[in-house]
């Protein structure tokens, strides 16, 4: 029987998970174009920074406007829309705040926000809290869990409600200290009104989290304020009796970021003592196995992992890549073809995920095809947002070019590689050549 095989019509690749394509129409056309998921959610990306862009073209010329042609009546009005896009941008980081505030007040360990969508651009550390800023400035999210389940559906209802109750008290200080209407009456910047725009911005966040929406983010499909409210007052006791589990998965992960796997060990056997089985801890253990260089544990783990899930195909490709990537950095010759054949699969049912991209790319390289593997390197290095991954596949790249002879290329490499993720593991094989 002949397999019905979809293609992309951006970037080509081809598929027969046909429900994970989207059909769209082509811009000033009324044909349609068929796009994966990797390049459906770039155009919408696109879209979202074409926005940006424009407003903060809108801003300059709405500057210049009112400083040199004060009389125009079109400087006020573009000054007004500008300054309406950054306060939906401060409006998301307060909106944030919100959440990470009364989070805390309520006992939960809050571990980072995160504003945007996309590639990270920025990330550091303040008070407390680990901090990203993504390339589309649009939506975010505060990162926090509980460790005990007393109370559980109060505090996380509290701490979801958090970020539209700082909107609303934004909304209410600034009717009350200026009333709207009060725009600025002289100066280069008359006829603006901040005032009104800050209301608006705050009011519009507001409206987005009380409306009941789902959407995509870097950590998949997502809810919004409301619907996130809706689940966790239904959520079923063996649910709230696993949440504690979350905890330990990201108390590991921020050990993982920090550089420290012999601490993100003991939270991982700490969460998985009281909760054993549970998936993703689990999955965080073979990870961490990965980072502490122990592959052929990890590879048992992701093993094991793939007996227990077998049934579901998302998990199954995601398990046959992993144990493609610890078979290869696990340097044993024997499990060279086991790596080839799990890569092969998940790449072929998935061709548009990047971390299956890259460890085809690697796999490739150890089967000395240098050419083809260093493509699906570069491809994946272009994909990725997180900046761990991006530093893995540089270090592969630099690897590969060393093998053939691009001293000066594979340096850049790894140079690259170590900015990007100065504890990435692969870093110390700049030495071996």
């Amino acid at each position: 029987m002949a397999r019905e095989i979809t293609k992309c019509d951006n970037c080509g690749v081809e598929s027969e998970q046909k429900d994970s394509f989207q059909v769209v129409p082509r811009s000033f056309s009324k044909k349609f174009r068929t796009l994966c998921p990797v390049c459906f959610a770039n155009s919408d990306d696109k879209v979202h920074i074409f926005f940006f862009w424009s407003y903060v073209a809108l801003l300059l010329i709405a500057v210049f406007t009112n400083v040199f042609f004060p009389s125009v009546s079109l400087g006020p009005w573009l000054l007004n829309i500008a300054m309406f896009q950054f306060f939906v941008f401060v409006g998301t980081i307060l909106h944030e705040l919100g959440h990470a505030y009364v989070g805390r007040l309520v006992g939960l360990r809050i571990f980072g926000i995160e504003i945007g969508k996309g590639r990270v651009t920025s990330e550091f550390m303040l008070c407390g809290l680990r901090w990203q800023f993504r390339s589309v400035p649009f939506g975010g999210c505060a990162h926090g869990t509980v460790r005990d389940t007393k109370c559980y559906k109060l505090k996380e209802s509290l701490f979801i409600l958090g970020g539209p109750f700082a909107n609303a008290m934004l909304i209410l200080v600034c009717v009350l200290i200026s009333p709207p209407g009060a725009s600025v009456n002289s100066g280069a910047f008359k006829g603006s009104d901040p005032n009104l725009m800050f209301i608006l911005s705050n009011a519009l966040i507001l409206l987005y989290t009380l409306w009941p929406k789902r959407f995509d983010s870097e950590h998949g499909k997502i809810s919004n304020d409301i619907l996130l409210l809706w689940e966790t007052l239904r959520c079923s006791k063996s649910s709230v009796n696993q949440a504690p589990a979350h905890w330990y998965v990201c108390e590991g992960q921020e050990s993982q970021k920090e550089g420290r796997p012999k601490e993100a060990s003991k939270w991982i056997e700490e969460g998985l003592k009281l909760f054993p089985n549970n998936y993703y801890l689990e999955w965080l253990h073979a990870s961490n196995l990965t980072e502490l260089k122990n592959y052929r544990e990890a590879r048992k783990t992701y093993v094991r992992l793939l007996g227990r899930y077998s049934k579901s195909e998302e998990l199954r490709f995601t398990l046959f890549n992993n144990i493609a990537y610890t078979d290869i950095l696990s340097g044993d010759a024997k499990l060279l073809d086991e790596a080839e054949v799990c890569s092969r699969v998940a790449f072929e049912k998935c061709p548009w995920n990047c971390y299956f991209v890259g460890t085809r790319g690697i796999v490739l390289i150890e089967l000395q095809q240098y050419d083809e593997g260093l493509k699906m390197l570069y491809r994946a290095i272009k994909q990725h947002t997180e900046r761990p991954a991006r530093a893995l596949n540089a270090c592969y790249i630099a690897i590969a070019q060393a093998r053939r002879g691009k001293l000066g290329e594979s340096r850049n490499f790894f140079a690259m590689a170590k900015k990007l993720d100065p504890n990435c593991s692969l870093l110390e094989r700049e030495f071996k050549y």
